[in-house]
């Protein structure tokens, strides 16, 4: 966001107090000496999940839900100068009138549920997603949390609170940038550095995704050394060049010179290092339909090879299919490298059957 935009969002839109609990809610939170604050990264993939669910599930009455936006997935990035981390989905996202409901005014069971819990001796924040109230976990590494996000049904809105007893809503300066969803960016305190490491993010997006039936990807940079092309020695070879050209005597003494000069060169090649930013899906999903479809397939070409195969042990077929699933399953490359292993253990089995047979 530019700074005209900045100056734009923080001289309009409505601000509005928290509800009571839910300010009580964010007093404990702020001032928690809980340890692993981590988990406010379990809560906001959650809450992503949920809201890809539910655009999802609309979409099944209505095709139109998906129009402004196909693709249901996750994204997330750092920026370690401006130290702030943003997540990404998209999802149902909220209209004005939700984000005021869900983020702070509505008073709801759930929050004066954790807050009673807290205050027991054997209190634990990190179950602050069974009540409900995950978002707030926001708080344990963010000083300032900033929240923008597009319904089908209406603009696209910010929500904004610095962990006071108000929030501020107003409409995105920027207009339409999401197409769909929610974009939450989190103002990282000074202690909360350890969010801004691509290595520790993709650590906890791989330990807080396991259920997670949509695709992540995180932007990360790569670092690469790559040779450069020396300018300055181009054209010291053309001055040689046409200073040979004027002395004929010594142009043969000044060619092994070159000869060697240009193996010199070729050993010292300059080299510079560039970094490269792009998204890496982390978390890597085939869908339920195509998972089973390709299952079926590949069982179905194994038994048709092995059938013509009387001394073929069955028992087999268990441990290498399951050790093929799993693998399979792991892939980050997706369907493709799912069809490829599939194809690759049907060819083990057809090879097997015929060695078999020519046995007999």
């Amino acid at each position: 966001m530019s700074v005209a935009q900045e100056e734009e969002l923080a001289s309009g839109g409505e601000s509005y107090e928290f509800q009571a609990e839910v300010n009580r809610l964010m007093d404990i939170i702020i001032n928690s000496l809980y340890k692993n604050k981590d988990i406010f990264l379990r809560e906001l993939i959650s809450n992503g999940s949920d809201a890809l669910d539910k655009i999802r599930f609309q979409a099944v009455s209505d095709e139109s839900a998906l129009a402004s936006k196909k693709e249901l997935e996750i994204q997330i990035s750092f920026d370690k100068d401006a130290r702030t981390l943003t997540i990404t989905d998209s999802g149902v996202g909220m209209t004005k009138a939700e984000l005021v409901a869900n983020l702070g005014t509505v008073a709801k069971s759930g929050t004066t549920n954790f807050v009673e819990a807290l205050s027991g001796d054997s209190g634990d924040l990190s179950l602050i997603g069974q009540f409900g109230v995950g978002f707030y976990s926001v708080y344990l590494v963010a000083d300032k949390v900033r929240v923008a996000s597009k319904n089908n049904a209406d603009d696209q809105y910010i929500w904004e609170s610095t962990a006071d007893s108000n929030f501020k809503i107003a409409k995105d300066p920027r207009g339409n940038t999401l197409g769909r969803g929610s974009e939450i960016t989190l103002f990282l305190k000074e202690d909360a550095g350890e969010f801004l490491d691509q290595n520790r993010l993709e650590e906890l997006i791989q330990r807080y995704s396991e259920f997670i039936t949509f695709p992540i990807s995180l932007y990360k940079s790569k670092t690469e050394t790559v040779e450069v092309e020396d300018n300055d020695d181009e054209e010291e070879d053309g001055s040689d060049d046409d200073s040979n050209e004027e002395s004929g005597d010594d142009l043969e003494v000044e060619d092994e010179e070159d000869e060697y000069s240009g193996e010199d060169e070729e050993e010292e090649k300059k080299t510079e290092t560039v970094t490269n930013w792009s998204w890496e899906r982390i978390k890597c999903v085939v869908s339920c339909v195509e998972l089973l479809s390709v299952f079926l397939s590949f069982g179905a070409r194994v038994f048709l090879e092995l059938s013509v195969s009387p001394l073929f042990n069955f028992t087999l077929l268990g441990p290498h299919f399951f050790r093929t699933c799993v693998t399979a399953c792991k892939l980050p490359f997706g369907r493709a490298s799912l069809r490829m292993s599939m194809t690759r253990s049907t060819t083990t089995f057809t090879n097997l059957s015929r060695k078999t047979t020519a046995t007999l």
